[in-house]
């Protein structure tokens, strides 16, 4: 005889449901994932957030980064800085934020907020 599911009486158990992990799929992706990974683990807290300076984000990707995602000589380090940072803001947009600075022009830097 065939049990029925109605009476069971053992709870079924559950998995948590896992976070879902974006596909990165281009260089800009993963380069904007780094930034993230190294902001949010290698970066002190200030102010109740972590934050990196427009020269700081440059110097991680021209030398911090790995050597496959680093920006090359003849890559313009400025648009691809933009394109990251979009990109960043984008795909973690609850942790991430953009801020321009309050001197200076276009001076922008990356917030994170766990």
């Amino acid at each position: 005889m065939a049990k029925r599911i109605d009476n069971a009486i053992e709870p079924v158990p559950r998995e948590p449901i896992p976070k879902p992990v974006p596909i990165l799929t281009t260089k800009t992706e993963i380069r904007a994932n780094l930034l993230v990974e190294y902001l949010k683990n290698n970066v002190q807290e200030l102010s109740g957030a972590k934050f990196l300076s427009s020269k700081k984000i440059i110097h991680f990707l021209k030398y911090d980064i790995n050597e496959l995602y680093r920006v090359q000589e003849r890559e313009n380090v400025r648009q691809t800085k933009k394109e990251v940072l979009d990109k960043a803001a984008k795909l973690f947009h609850n942790n991430a934020f953009l801020s321009q600075k309050l001197h200076g022009r276009k001076n922008v830097r990356i917030i994170y907020r766990p």
